[in-house]
């Protein structure tokens, strides 16, 4: 069987693949960074100034730091189920028995799955920006402008589950 020329081009994606499993472990190191930072923090045992006027109790400032790192991992867990994906869907496809060894979480099977793991992915992200303004700004800060955020939280949460509505 002879295959168009075109076709070995595939292999250009190996530049995302090995791209994004850097960026994945870049991820892990961020998170675990943001980890002991969080340790840090609650052990000194004092307030922490996270900007100008503004200063949080150190058990405050410790969960912010886990739930960025929480963030991290799970950005850096999108990456490899994208760096997987990506290979399996470009250069060399898995499928039969060899695709019952991959852990569930891991499979890919078009890159429609690819694109909702990354809109879900921003979905979080997006919750947890609206969290550390709640953390760091306080409900007195808040005015219907910055409702704007957490309304396109929700609008984009519906819009993925209309999306997946069978």
């Amino acid at each position: 069987m002879q295959t168009e020329p075109i076709y070995h081009f595939r292999y250009i994606s190996i530049i995302a693949v090995v791209a994004s499993f850097f960026a994945a472990v870049l991820m892990f190191v961020i998170g675990a960074e943001r980890t002991l930072t969080g340790f840090s923090y609650y052990l000194q045992g004092h307030e922490v100034t996270v900007k100008e006027g503004v200063t949080i109790t150190h058990d405050a400032a410790a969960m912010f730091m886990i739930v960025d790192a929480v963030d991290a991992f799970l950005f850096g867990l999108v990456l490899l189920i994208f760096c997987f994906g990506v290979f399996n869907l470009c250069v060399r496809h898995i499928d039969g028995d060899e695709m019952e060894k991959v852990p569930r979480w891991l499979r890919v099977d078009s890159i429609g799955h690819l694109k909702t793991s990354l809109a879900q992915l921003i979905i979080v992200i997006l919750f947890v920006n609206v969290l550390e303004f709640v953390i760091f700004e306080g409900t007195h800060a808040m005015t219907w402008t910055t409702l704007v955020i957490p309304l396109s939280v929700v609008l984009l949460a519906a819009a993925l589950r209309l999306m997946h509505a069978k």
